[in-house]
């Protein structure tokens, strides 16, 4: 959603338009996330943090009760700790929690010592949407050990709702109901192809498993994402 620094938003407008979207879905508190990927994108911290301030300061005018963050995905590299030491790129919102994500097709070891390591750091990562990993489709021991060694899981808005049809992501469909998701996201790029919409995926928990489960992943848990606490 953040403006010209990955695949995301092409301009301030779009980006804009896109902040109307989310606003009109009743979304009011949002962590932009754009890519952090050094070898496709030369973005920098500052380049990141600049458009987050421009686009902040336009979006507060327009909605005073809209609240934006900003933070990266970041794509695991094993120097990825010294990065966010050096402040070259960004956790979310200022908090020790990172936004990580692998190749679709990442070995399980690889993935299972990065959070690892990240988590001997002081960090908290974040496995960003975890239906996409083919190391982790229906391995729930795999789940369970990287939930056991520090990591909470993220699965993307539309993802969820292709749970609801016959040929849905019978994974994920588990991974909810165990309860194993810690947080959702609208992975938004544009308007079109993948908007910034979280109603119906929040509509779609509350009604297939528990309003009580859904109030967790879509509120408290980004609540205390933002106070910097853990889970």
């Amino acid at each position: 959603m953040l403006p010209h620094v990955d695949d995301g938003a092409r301009s301030e407008e779009e980006a804009m338009a896109m902040l109307k979207a989310a606003y009109a879905d009743g979304i009011r508190t949002i962590i932009l996330t754009p890519h952090f990927r050094p070898e496709r994108w030369k973005w920098t911290a500052g380049d990141f943090l600049h458009a987050w301030e421009s686009l902040a300061w336009k979006a507060v005018k327009k909605w005073p009760d809209l609240k934006l963050f900003v933070g990266n995905e970041l794509y695991y590299r094993q120097e990825i700790q010294q990065m966010l030491s050096d402040g070259q790129c960004l956790t979310m919102a200022k908090t020790r929690y990172a936004l990580t994500e692998f190749s679709p097709s990442q070995h399980f070891p690889y993935m299972r010592d990065a959070v690892c390591e990240l988590t001997a750091q002081g960090y908290l990562p974040i496995l960003a949407h975890v239906e996409r990993y083919e190391c982790l489709e229906g391995r729930m021991d795999r789940i369970e050990e990287l939930s056991d060694r520090g990591a909470y899981l993220q699965a993307n808005a539309d993802s969820i709702l292709k749970t609801a049809g016959v040929f849905g992501n019978k994974f994920l469909k588990k991974l909810l109901k165990k309860e194993y998701i810690d947080f959702i996201g609208s992975d938004s790029h544009d308007l079109k192809s993948r908007p910034p919409s979280l109603s119906r995926c929040a509509d779609y928990i509350q009604k297939k498993f528990n309003r009580e489960y859904a109030e967790r992943i879509l509120f408290q848990n980004p609540k205390r994402l933002l106070e910097d606490k853990e889970l």
